[in-house]
């Protein structure tokens, strides 16, 4: 429970359930509608009190309408909710990259974009903040990485990065790499290896 707050934000409303008192106040992005300004969405300067969470299907896209392709994280953020960031892929028909996320990322303390250590994944990629320890089941399904990077999950969900297509074409029928190339975990005790590499063998 909590008070939902709504941001006529980057193109469209945002809602945001607000708790907490004083300094303990955090927010969960439970919903967004519209189609965002340069395709990008930086979650990292919407509220002034932290964004801890991101809820189910808050920026699920089932149609492709929104053409969301880059996201910036809060640093602050602990939770990515089942089908957060969903996106629809119609195998009947050439998968446009620029219809699909192709950067997940967020800024360190000096405001600077964190970008994979190899920069041929430049253009594709999702780092997520250090602070995030649960990924919900299917959250990013049938997006356009080949770099995902993460820290320290204690719940790592169902086909989390699983279906991103392994083979892409964009708007002049050029073949693109869309296949997950590398997957870079660190500290993952709590997680089990097992099935891990089974959503590894599924991309």
């Amino acid at each position: 429970n909590g008070a939902v707050e709504k941001y006529n934000y980057n193109g469209g409303v945002m809602s945001v359930i607000k708790k907490g008192t004083g300094s303990s106040i955090t927010g969960t992005v439970t919903r967004f509608r519209g189609v965002p300004s340069n395709k990008t969405m930086d979650l990292s300067n919407v509220t002034s009190y932290p964004i801890t969470a991101i809820g189910d299907s808050a920026f699920a896209c089932e149609n492709e309408s929104n053409d969301l392709t880059k996201v910036i994280l809060p640093n602050t953020l602990e939770y990515i909710g089942d089908r957060a960031f969903f996106q629809t892929y119609n195998p009947t028909n050439n998968f446009d990259i620029n219809k699909h996320l192709k950067i997940v990322t967020y800024k360190n303390n000096n405001g600077t974009e964190v970008l994979p250590s190899n920069s041929a994944y430049n253009s594709q990629y999702c780092i997520l903040p250090d602070t995030v320890n649960y990924i919900g089941n299917y959250s990013f399904l049938n997006n356009a990485f080949r770099y995902v990077k993460f820290n320290q999950i204690n719940y790592l969900g169902i086909a989390a990065f699983s279906v991103n297509p392994k083979r892409q074409k964009n708007t002049v029928n050029t073949v693109m790499n869309g296949k997950i190339e590398e997957f870079d975990i660190v500290n993952t005790s709590k997680i089990n290896y097992k099935f891990i590499l089974l959503q590894k063998l599924s991309f």
